[in-house]
């Protein structure tokens, strides 16, 4: 089970690294244009952590000579070889680091957010005012949406999945008409978008991947460009020019420079600064349609990704590694060549399966590490006894534990198989 863990996150893990690099390029294709094309770039790489599964397809499997039933090597269950390792092999190890960055980011992220909402608690209700229920109708949001403005809610902020809320700074009550349409428009776009999911669901992405940097990357660059998209859309409705709204982000940011501390499970109108600063630089340069609606060759790259996304999941079939390891594959071409058939009497290694345990060296290193696992080798056994040509049908996922399998397959000495008395190969 330990090693099963690890090799799910360690393979989930160079694919998601794998994916970023693939996305990075890509979504500078629209860093002034098209934001919603980035988003979902970068959403790819996001549900591929999520689902850290590997897809198994099917693959043709070599003709087996062996034509009644095969030979099977129940000693492997008893063998000393396969003994549980102990608590402290490395892969135990690594497992519970894991499981402890787990626990203690899980940990972090709740005080974090109950301290939040304690803050958030102090809030009063605000009477929504008759502009913002036209925004809102114009949206085609038909939940309630409640407003709260507080001394200790540091900048405008959505929370909640069920039951939207805005809360608002205490200086909400000194701002402009335009301020207050341009904050609350962009506040109304998380709720229309429901934004408070995929957050939640990055949150969850960034604790089980916390030691991967490119996790925290694919976060950063998510939310930035979901700012960018509520931008554009808060920009629209509230008929504010580009420049007149930018210049309001830059004067809230300024009167909250001190005070920046934010929710994570929230849909902020503030990042860090230097995302706020990329949101600038978007706001001046921005070019194409407010509405940010995709092209044609926008949706076909998504897709292209998509699919490339599932393909680096895809795996032959039972098992974590490639069924056969192109360093230990052989080709059974003296198997060829044999005559195929069926025989009365099976093969025997001489000295009973025991010859073949005894023929097992389990790699030091794989003791070690507490590696284990189980291979199924075909080899050929020829009309003297001899095995030659093993071939793996199915890997352990291990190389060294691979080999040292077709190894002890192949030192052994075996009685062959028998056809009316006859030795045959099989």
């Amino acid at each position: 089970m330990t090693d099963q863990i690890l090799q799910a996150l360690l393979q989930s893990s160079w694919q998601i690294l794998l994916l970023s690099m693939l996305i990075w390029p890509l979504s500078r294709l629209s860093v002034r244009a098209y934001p919603n094309f980035a988003y979902a770039l970068w959403i790819v790489a996001l549900v591929k952590a999520l689902l850290p599964i590997e897809i198994s397809m099917p693959v043709q499997e070599m003709q087996n000579v062996v034509m009644s039933p095969v030979i099977t090597g129940e000693f492997i269950v008893e063998a000393p070889v396969m003994t549980s390792p102990g608590l402290f092999t490395l892969s135990h190890l690594l497992l519970w680091g894991w499981i402890l960055g787990v626990i203690l980011f899980s940990i972090k992220l709740f005080y974090s957010e109950r301290s939040h909402h304690r803050r958030l608690q102090a809030a009063q209700s605000l009477v929504p005012e008759s502009w913002f229920l036209a925004m809102k109708s114009e949206f085609g949001i038909q939940k309630g949406v409640q407003i709260f403005i507080g001394p200790d809610v540091s900048g405008p902020l959505t929370n909640g999945i069920l039951n939207p809320r805005i809360y608002l700074p205490q200086e909400y009550n000194t701002w402009n008409l335009d301020a207050k349409k341009s904050v609350l428009a962009h506040e109304l776009v998380h709720v229309k978008r429901r934004d408070i999911l995929i957050i939640y669901l990055q949150a969850v992405v960034r604790i089980l991947y916390f030691f991967h940097p490119a996790i925290w990357i694919v976060n950063e660059q998510i939310n930035l460009e979901r700012e960018k998209i509520c931008d554009d859309e808060a920009i629209d409705l509230a008929a504010a020019g580009r420049g007149a709204y930018g210049h309001q982000l830059y004067q809230h940011l300024e009167s909250q420079i001190e005070n920046h501390s934010m929710p994570v499970l929230a849909g902020s109108f503030f990042m860090s600064d230097r995302s706020i600063l990329k949101r600038f630089r978007y706001i001046k340069e921005k070019r194409g349609d407010m509405k940010n609606k995709l092209k044609l060759h926008h949706i076909l790259l998504i897709l292209v990704v998509s699919s490339l996304a599932i393909l680096i999941a895809c795996s032959t079939e039972g098992g974590n590694a490639p069924n056969s390891p192109t360093e230990l594959q052989k080709v059974a071409s003296d198997a060829q060549n044999d005559e195929k058939v069926a025989y009365d009497k099976p093969p025997q290694p001489v000295g009973g399966y025991a010859a073949i345990q005894q023929n097992v060296v389990y790699p030091k290193l794989a003791r070690k590490a507490g590696i284990g696992g189980r291979s199924i080798i075909q080899v050929i056994i020829d009309k003297q006894g001899v095995a030659s040509d093993a071939v793996i049908l199915k890997s352990s996922g291990h190389t060294m534990l691979d080999t040292a399998a077709m190894r002890a397959a192949e030192m052994t000495e075996w009685e062959p198989a028998l056809k009316q008395d006859a030795p045959v190969a099989v």
